[in-house]
């Protein structure tokens, strides 16, 4: 059966990583590998770690540039054969998700570098608003291809070998970078069911994080050398509109955003 390593970065979120450790502590896999890179946190984080030192299987902690440059050290004590990205607070599903994974990962094709299940987005109160689950990876959106939640992703280690597999460069889009890159190499694979669950928010749910993120895919897609389709460039001017709105709203962008989801027939998320 395949092997799994869970990379959590941390920095100053203690409680938020217990209810995480909590999740991976319910697994039924054996062998499972928890990596914990801590960005020098001066709350109880290191507590929650050290109480929990027996699902732990590596874990340091000292100042970094940021979640991928945590990342990036963390990946060089991969040992499983596909590795998951869950931040603090992230929760697996069920206890048997990573079985089920691991299960599951053993039928992917020979050759595939990115495999993925489902996600449920849940409010702060733990309500789910949506689920994310299969991809059309033809479609674009917010400035690159559609892309699955990373909490629910299995990269395999073969993308993480290089020194830096993730561009520390970027602030929050990394990740997207480096699906990408996975994604042109082989077809990804959709394991049929729901891995993880995540809470909704976040610095690119911020007007700031927004733009943000239009500057960096935007960068990505000139690395990679991709093209947005028409449709999408049409959007883009829609999206840029709304991140007007937003720079003039400023903390009330959240609430504007609610009251058009309600307008439109949309479960509030903000």
């Amino acid at each position: 059966m395949a092997s799994i390593t869970i990379i959590t970065s941390t920095f100053n979120c203690q409680e938020a990583l217990r209810e995480t450790a909590a999740s991976i502590r319910e697994q039924h896999l054996s062998g499972l590998q928890w990596i914990i890179a801590d960005g020098g946190s001066t709350d109880g984080t290191i507590g929650v770690i050290e109480e929990n030192a027996d699902i732990v299987s590596h874990w340091h902690s000292e100042r970094d540039r940021g979640i991928y440059d945590a990342w990036n050290k963390a990946a060089a004590h991969v040992k499983g054969d596909w590795v998951m990205f869950l931040g603090a607070g992230d929760l697996l599903l069920a206890n048997d998700s990573l079985e089920r994974a691991a299960r599951a990962l053993d039928g992917v094709p020979t050759g595939t570098l990115l495999a993925y299940g489902g996600v449920a987005l849940v409010d702060t109160q733990g309500r789910t608003i949506q689920y994310e689950r299969e991809v059309d990876f033809s479609r674009w959106h917010q400035g690159r291809p559609v892309l699955p939640c990373h909490q629910g992703v299995f990269q395999h280690r073969a993308l993480l070998v290089t020194p830096q597999p993730f561009d520390s460069s970027l602030r929050i889009c990394a990740d997207a970078k480096l699906m990408l890159q996975a994604v042109a190499k082989a077809p990804p694979a959709y394991l049929g069911f729901d891995v993880a669950k995540m809470v909704v928010g976040g610095i690119s749910t911020t007007t700031r994080g927004w733009l943000t993120m239009a500057r960096e895919n935007r960068r990505i897609c000139e690395d990679l050398g991709l093209r947005s389709p028409l449709y999408h460039r049409v959007g883009m001017v829609r999206l840029y509109a709304k991140l007007a709105v937003g720079k003039v709203l400023g903390r009330h962008v959240g609430k504007a955003a609610n009251a058009y989801r309600r307008l439109t027939g949309r479960k509030p998320i903000y």
